[in-house]
């Protein structure tokens, strides 16, 4: 799908809706809000007031005057650092950067962020610290580094968290809602804009609530749940249109095209699409009019009109191109590459395969080289390390020469037991060394072998589908348990895996289970907004062995349908608290049936041992029935 909440788009939504909602007339209003400014300035002191009136100017030149932005932003920055006003030099430097973001410039808005954040020890406003956080993951992900973008979007969270800012706890999980867009994880999208929507309507600020609707139909769409997605843009475009928010209209009239386009009512989604176009020319917006050039474009390559379809396609390439937007630029190619191989034009359609791929690697190789930057940073202070030791081990050897001097019998007694000493701490060291490796084969090994019964049977089931006639619900199963099996094989040879892979991982083994038991149980998963589950690392395998006691030690022997609920949240900086709970039998009656054995034990013991031993697992019997289990676990750097 392409998605109209382009990164720009949102990078821009508080700062631009608090202008569009303040007139029904904006134009008017900017214009009038601009004189009073300039009327103020004129009779203003040299003080942290004016820089507040210039840094005031700076903002409402955002969207249309470049110059004038740098101008007034500039002018702000100076008084303020001759004032040493750091929240008036670190606002203005934000405002300049919003401009440059709104002009696709994002690597001149990081460096203006980055200069703001630089006044760090300075800042009194918190808020404002989070801001700049919050403004650099957006530009971070406009620009295609998504690992900084997710550092920086939970920074400004955990801020605004601290702070208790309705308002810009929602803006920053808006923005979060659009990085995990780029992931594919739809649901986690949808949770996102339901918590930001209860957020904002604390605020009363009815055009950002509609946002979270544009969010949520976005991600229906892509859940092929095409109803709820029109319910939910149609709500939003009534919200826009009272408002008089034209880019967010254009937004919805795109998106509500968009899911025409994939239901195949291709006229009914160009006519949207249209709409869209005339208000992105108006607006003038580079980035949008390159999004709409390529929806329309792939209208026309469904419809097989290879002309026009190539037309757009090229006008939103060199609009993309122009704008420094690489993300957008490669999809566009993307899409072009598969309208010529479609057309049978298989030398054009190599042609921008080639260059869309060469995109690709330059966005998508960054992690690497912060990788092997990370890796020579820690060669280089191991280096200096060993340095120092050298030149320890040098002075030890001189001063163990002075004392020969003094006595011959004194040193071949220091030689002696220096002697021993090596041998004994050499003995030591290899016998360690042999344990560790040892545990590592042994966990290794443990890791990527599966229960010999859960195969079996999972093969049983699958041949008893095919037996019964039921090839779709066979097909199904096979299919997830191959996918199950070759994780299990990618992650057995990882020391660590992010916590999305464990998840997932854990989920597929669970809808596995749950075919096996006749949908015996249900099960849920509850992860805390805060914990962030792609740069969380933890080792591999770690929640199998638990979720499997709870279904066949806790809800099977109950013979009723049962649930079983993971949670995860952070517990401190470093580590993990996972809660795994079931309405099974409980465990005084999991020990007294004959079901309960030493595999079992010995998997939890294993797993128990791989998280630092049984102080870090806490099981116990609940109440209303089941078992709860609470494990934590230090996150892996």
């Amino acid at each position: 799908m392409t998605i109209r909440l382009s990164t720009n788009s949102f990078s821009r939504l508080l700062i631009l809706f608090l202008v569009l909602i303040a007139s029904s007339s904006p134009i008017v209003a900017q214009n009038e809000v601009i004189d009073d400014l300039f009327s103020k300035l004129k009779d203003a002191k040299e003080d942290t007031n004016k820089v507040i009136l210039l840094h005031d100017l700076c903002w409402e030149f955002g969207f249309t005057d470049l110059d004038s932005t740098l101008k007034y932003g500039k002018k702000a920055i100076s008084l303020a650092k001759k004032l040493t006003y750091s929240d008036g030099e670190a606002v203005s430097r934000r405002y300049i950067a919003r401009s440059y973001n709104f002009y696709g410039d994002y690597e001149k808005a990081i460096i203006q962020l980055k200069k703001g954040l630089a006044t760090n020890p300075a800042l009194k406003d918190q808020s404002t610290r989070g801001n700049l956080y919050n403004d650099l993951g957006n530009n971070y992900d406009a620009s295609g580094d998504f690992e900084s973008a997710s550092k920086h979007f939970y920074n400004s969270l955990r801020i605004f968290q601290k702070l208790g800012r309705e308002d810009l706890l929602g803006i920053a999980k808006i923005n979060l809602c659009y990085f995990y867009y780029n992931f594919g994880d739809f649901e986690e999208m949808i949770k996102l804009a339901k918590e930001a929507e209860v957020h904002l309507k604390k605020i009363d600020d009815p055009v950002l609530v509609a946002v979270t609707y544009t969010l949520r139909g976005v991600a229906y769409g892509e859940l092929e749940q095409y109803e709820r997605a029109l319910m939910a843009h149609n709500y939003a475009m009534k919200t826009y249109r009272e408002k008089d928010a034209p880019d967010r209209v254009s937004e919805a009239l795109s998106s509500i095209g968009s899911i025409y386009l994939f239901q195949g009512k291709f006229d009914l989604a160009l006519d949207y699409y249209r709409q869209a176009l005339i208000i992105d020319k108006s607006l003038g917006n580079p980035a949008y009019l390159a999004i709409t050039y390529s929806n329309i474009a792939q209208i026309y390559s469904e419809k097989g009109d290879l002309k026009k379809s190539t037309e757009y396609f090229n006008k939103s390439i060199e609009i993309a191109k122009n704008a420094g937007r690489l993300e957008m630029l490669m999809t566009t190619l993307g899409y072009t590459a598969q309208t010529y191989f479609d057309a049978g034009n298989f030398e054009k359609a190599y042609e921008y395969t080639i260059i869309h791929q060469q995109i690709k690697d330059s966005l998508y190789s960054q992690e690497k080289s912060k990788q092997i930057l990370e890796i020579r940073e820690k060669y280089n202070l191991e280096k200096k390390e060993q340095e120092i030791i050298n030149i320890k081990n040098e002075t030890d050897a001189k001063d163990a020469k002075m004392k020969l001097t003094f006595t011959a019998l004194g040193a071949s007694l220091g030689i002696l037991i220096l002697v021993l000493i090596i041998v004994v701490l050499y003995s030591r060291q290899r016998k360690n060394k042999e344990i560790q490796t040892r545990n590592n084969l042994e966990q290794r090994a443990l890791r990527s072998q599966m229960n010999p019964h859960f195969i079996f049977n999972s093969l049983n089931s699958i041949q008893r589908l095919y037996i019964e006639g039921k090839e779709d619900l066979a097909n199904d199963y096979m299919a997830d348990f191959s996918s199950l099996l070759r994780r299990i094989l990618e992650n057995s040879g990882m020391d660590k895996v992010s916590l999305k892979e464990e998840l997932r991982s854990t989920k597929l083994y669970l809808d596995l289970e749950k075919m096996r038991t006749d949908n015996l149980f249900n099960y849920e998963f509850e992860i805390d907004s805060l914990v962030d589950q792609l740069n969380s690392f933890v080792p591999p395998l770690i929640l199998q062995p638990f979720v499997e006691n709870a279904i066949w030690h806790g809800v099977v022997p109950k013979n009723e349908q049962g649930t079983i609920k993971v949670q995860i949240s952070n517990a401190g900086v470093n580590d993990l608290e996972c809660i795994i709970t079931d309405d099974g039998i409980g465990i005084s009656a999991s020990k007294k049936s004959k079901v309960f054995g030493g595999t079992e034990s010995k998997g939890m013991s294993i797993t128990a041992s791989r998280l630092g031993g049984d102080q870090n697992v806490a099981i116990s019997e609940l109440e209303s029935g089941g078992t709860e289990i609470k494990l934590r676990i230090r996150k892996i750097r």
